[in-house]
């Protein structure tokens, strides 16, 4: 089963999301932790700001962070 976590756009956030992909990871075929923008401090304001489902789902399919836009992850 693959596996989004969706972190906070901060260290803590980050910590917190990897902690939780770790303990996830003999569960789960595919992990992607992934943070908003960096102009939002968490999901739901990037949520209060517009963001639809379609920027989460093509957020989440991208290889890799492109011009630090997001804080982006894939482990196997």
């Amino acid at each position: 089963r693959d596996s989004a976590i969706m972190a906070d756009g901060d260290g803590p956030g980050m910590d917190g999301a990897s902690r939780l992909a770790f303990a996830v990871r003999d569960i789960a075929k595919r992990i992607v932790v992934a943070s908003p923008p960096p102009e939002y401090k968490d999901v739901r304001l990037w949520y209060r700001s517009g963001c639809k489902k379609e920027d989460v789902v093509k957020l989440l399919k991208e290889p890799r962070c492109r011009h630090g836009s997001a804080s982006f992850r894939v482990m196997t």
